[in-house]
């Protein structure tokens, strides 16, 4: 039903499932991931908690933990979605992966404020060396270079992978 994208039907197997077995980790990640299809973050972000607090193979299995991260993400939580992403990061085998992990970190640090700027533009340019294609690298890492231009007391002008990048200007 999840692959279907019926997410309500999904919903109401997982917890029927859980009335009986609610001790059945995968049933709480099923329903987060349901929860999170139809937009309730929030709501998904604690599944996978509860899901973790129960056993903690069950969020790795599959997509999981990222579909938590993204979850926490979209609810605001970005602290909390960065641990997650650091997780992935260090647990991918695949570089791809490793990469796409990496640039949502970056993303995550730069809703955390000025302060994780430099870790932001960090986490880009390793998800660079991952996977130099990766358009979300990309843009985690102009973004971030752009934000830290203050600090930076740089102009307009950024490098990026060895190519000049015109930054307008904020405001």
């Amino acid at each position: 039903l999840l692959a279907q994208r019926r997410f309500p039907e999904a919903l109401a197997k997982t917890e029927e499932a859980m009335r009986y077995r609610s001790d059945q980790a995968e049933a709480v990640v099923l329903r987060g991931r349901a929860l999170a299809g139809l937009g309730r973050h929030s709501d998904a972000s604690e599944a996978f908690a509860r899901a973790d607090r129960m056993d903690r193979a069950a969020i790795d299995r599959g997509d999981g933990r990222e579909d938590w991260a993204v979850a926490l993400a979209r609810s605001g939580r970005f602290d909390e979605a960065a641990a997650q992403f650091r997780r992935l990061v260090a647990s991918a085998t695949l570089a791809a992966s490793r990469a796409r992990f990496k640039a949502a970190l970056g993303l995550c640090l730069l809703q955390l404020g000025p302060d994780k700027i430099e870790d932001a533009i960090a986490a880009a340019r390793d998800a660079l060396l991952d996977d130099r294609n990766l358009l979300l690298a990309r843009w985690a890492l102009v973004l971030g270079l752009d934000r830290s231009r203050p600090a930076r007391g740089s102009s307009g002008w950024t490098e990026l992978e060895g190519a000049r990048v015109d930054l307008p200007e904020a405001g």
